[in-house]
C-alpha cells in the first residue's frame, strides 16, 4: 500500500481535497456542515497549508491541514504550528498513514518555517479515536470551546516531535 503524501497547490488537488472533506466530514463531528467544509477550506487555502494523501490510484485517502500560528491570536504566533484537521479514509486506520503524514508536516514546518517551536494538534474531545492518537504523540494541553462543542488541544516542542517520529522508520 504505497501511499503520496504531498502539499495540495493544484486547483484540481483542492477541488479533490474538499470533495474527500465532504464526504468524510462527519468522522470529525456529527454535526460538521457543508458550510463549515467551505468555511474551513478557504481558510486553509488562504492562511494554512493543505495536506493530501494519494494511494496508488491517485485517489485521496487523507486529508490533514496546518497553520503556521493560530487563527486565535491571528496567525501573529510563528513559533507555533497548528494542525486541527486530520481525516483519513476508514480503510486505511490502524495503517501508518498518520504517522508518514505527520513526519512529511513536520518536515515541511522545519524546512520552509525554521522559527516554529511547539507543534499543536486538536481534536474535538467527543472524537475519542483522534484523542486516543494524539496522545501516542504529544501531551494534552487542554481544552478550548470550538464551533461545534469542546475541542483537546496536543503539544509538543518541534525538536521532540522529531524525536518520537524518528523512531518509526516510514519516510
Amino acid at each position: 500500500m504505497a501511499l503520496h503524501i504531498k502539499l495540495c497547490e493544484t486547483d484540481n488537488e483542492l477541488a479533490m481535497a474538499g470533495v474527500f472533506f465532504l464526504k468524510n466530514r462527519r468522522d470529525l463531528h456529527p454535526s460538521f456542515m457543508t458550510m463549515n467544509v467551505v468555511e474551513l477550506l478557504y481558510t486553509y487555502a488562504t492562511q494554512g497549508k493543505i495536506v493530501i494523501v494519494l494511494d496508488e490510484a491517485g485517489l485521496i485517502v487523507g486529508l490533514s491541514a496546518f497553520y503556521i500560528g493560530t487563527p486565535e491570536e491571528n496567525f501573529q504566533n510563528q513559533d507555533t504550528a497548528l494542525i486541527d484537521l486530520a481525516i483519513g479514509d476508514r480503510s486505511y486506520r490502524g495503517s501508518r498513514m498518520f504517522v508518514k503524514g505527520l513526519q512529511f508536516v513536520v518536515q515541511s514546518i522545519v524546512e520552509q518555517n525554521p522559527q516554529v517551536k511547539e507543534l499543536r494538534l486538536v481534536a474535538y474531545s467527543s472524537n475519542a479515536y483522534l484523542c486516543r492518537l494524539y496522545a501516542k504523540f504529544m501531551n494534552k494541553g487542554g481544552q478550548r470551546e470550538g464551533q461545534l462543542g469542546q475541542e483537546t488541544v496536543f503539544f509538543t516542542s518541534i525538536a521532540q516531535i522529531k524525536t518520537i517520529l524518528g523512531k518509526y522508520s516510514v519516510v
